[in-house]
């Protein structure tokens, strides 16, 4: 099972638009908690650095940027395109 989430919204960071995937993805919201207190889906600061995910495609306003980063974390797999579109599947 996958989810594709393709948008690009000029206003939200990459990171979170990455984060909101999977948790659509995992049917759960981005901040969600067990019943222990710990969340349900890891930061993804434990996986990837958000800020440098950010800066990943950003370019001057003449440039495209074009290429794929694709990482694990909790168990999906993570790839998001220069496009802005973001694919989660399970591992």
């Amino acid at each position: 099972m996958s989810t594709a989430l393709l948008t690009n919204a000029e206003n939200t960071r990459l990171s979170v638009r990455v984060v909101q995937a999977i948790a659509a993805h995992a049917d759960q919201s981005p901040v969600a908690m067990s019943a222990d207190g710990t969340a349900e889906i890891a930061p993804l600061y434990e996986t990837i650095d958000p800020d440098a995910l950010d800066a990943l495609f950003q370019t001057a306003a003449s440039e495209e940027p074009i290429g794929t980063v694709e990482f694990v974390h909790d168990g999906y797999t993570v790839t998001v395109e220069s496009t802005g579109g973001i694919t989660v599947t399970d591992r």
